[in-house]
Order: structure tokens, then C-alpha cells, then sequence
């Protein structure tokens, strides 16, 4: 598996822990409050990284906050900002239509996204299978555009006339234009008069061109 890909898998699993130990730990809890006009079931308001003050918490019932239709549990920065919420409805941002069920969480550089099942997005399918409080699935990534950054594929699928592999142990990676940045090879192609095999993962600049080409060590799996 090659670095970039390594970096994004910690990268994610930080902020996942990260949100499942907010979620997770049930001491100081306040139940059946109402605070912000928004009704909890219960809430905790966490210190994290040198005082930084968080919020989380469930909610009470399906709530419309800030105009987002949210539902069950929900982080909240320490001005009462939606950091993390999960879709009560199909909703509409950032040019692109969200199911219900999604789960959506803010980062400084990158938008997280957990869908519920599998889910054309973007005119890509992204693999998806989020369908409890914490992550058991497959994630999506976007940029702060909300155009789409780093997803795992349900399908083989075919970008800028390169066969990319669908496999949940390597993402499809595009630059913001749109253009492919990474994937790994579904099948033997000639590119540019250059052979590749099966498995090899690419690297592409943002006008198309190949910055490296290496055959992933573990192609037993992908």
C-alpha cells in the first residue's frame, strides 16, 4: 500500500476515533436537558487539544439544526457549530445531494462522509456501509469545495480512460479539477505507449500525466 493511501487511512481513523470517543464515554453525561434550543437525550461538553471545547451528544428527536436535517448523535464545535451530524432526510449541499442516513463530519482540509450503503455520488459509486453510531463502514472523502477528493469504488470503473479497481483496501483519488490523481490498475493497460500491470498503482499530476507507477505488495488482496 503506498504512503498516500497510508496517510489517508490514519488520517480518517483519527477523526473516527477521535468522534467514537466522544460518543462512547458515558461519565458527565446531562440527560433529557435542552440547551441552544436543541433537545438532547443526553449531551457532555468536552475538553480536547489545549482547551479547545467540544460538544456532543444525542439527540432527543429529529431536529432541523442550522437548516440541516439531523438526527441521533452530533458534535458540536464550542460556538455551536455542527461539526458531525448524521442525515434525518436527503439533503441538499455543497452542489450535491446527500442521503438520509449519511453521516458527515467537518475537518480543516476535508470533508468526511459515511454512507449508509453504496451510493452514486458525483456521477462515481462510493462505497458505502455506515449503519451505527460509530464507523463499520467505508468512507468518502471531499474537499472543502465539497467536490469529491478520495472514495473507494462498488464497481471497476473507468476515469479519464484509465481502468480503475474497486477494492476496499485502495481508494480512487482525484485533484480538485476532477481529473484522477491515484487508483490502482483493474486490468493490464497500455498507456502512453508504456505497459502497466494488473495492480499497479498509479499517480497522476492534474493535467493527466503519470508522476509514478509502483505494483502494490499486496495485490493478493486487492
Amino acid at each position: 500500500m503506498k504512503q498516500s493511501n497510508k496517510f489517508l487511512y490514519l488520517f480518517i481513523i483519527s477523526i473516527l476515533i477521535s468522534s467514537s470517543n466522544s460518543f462512547g464515554q458515558n461519565d458527565h453525561w446531562e440527560k433529557n436537558v435542552t440547551y441552544n434550543n436543541i433537545k438532547f437525550k443526553k449531551v457532555r461538553f468536552l475538553i480536547e487539544n489545549s482547551d479547545t471545547l467540544q460538544i456532543s451528544g444525542i439527540l432527543k428527536n429529529n431536529t432541523v439544526i442550522d437548516g440541516i436535517p439531523c438526527k441521533k448523535n452530533i458534535v458540536f464545535n464550542r460556538n455551536w457549530q455542527i461539526r458531525t451530524f448524521i442525515l434525518a432526510d436527503d439533503y441538499q449541499m455543497m452542489g450535491s445531494l446527500f442521503p438520509e442516513g449519511t453521516r458527515v463530519s467537518y475537518g480543516s482540509k476535508s470533508i468526511v462522509i459515511l454512507f449508509g450503503k453504496d451510493t452514486e455520488f458525483q456521477n462515481y459509486c462510493c462505497n458505502g456501509n455506515f449503519n451505527r453510531w460509530y464507523s463499520t463502514g467505508i468512507f468518502t472523502v471531499l474537499y472543502p469545495s465539497g467536490k469529491l477528493k478520495a472514495f473507494y469504488s462498488c464497481k471497476n470503473v473507468t476515469i479519464d480512460g484509465i481502468y480503475c479497481k474497486s477494492s476496499p483496501f485502495s481508494s480512487v483519488r482525484l485533484h480538485e479539477n476532477g481529473k484522477l490523481k491515484e487508483c490502482n490498475l483493474a486490468k493490464k493497460q497500455i498507456i502512453n505507449g508504456k505497459s502497466f500491470k494488473k495492480n499497479t498503482e498509479l499517480i497522476f499530476d492534474e493535467k493527466g500525466n503519470i508522476e509514478s507507477a509502483v505494483t502494490s505488495f499486496f495485490w493478493w488482496f486487492i
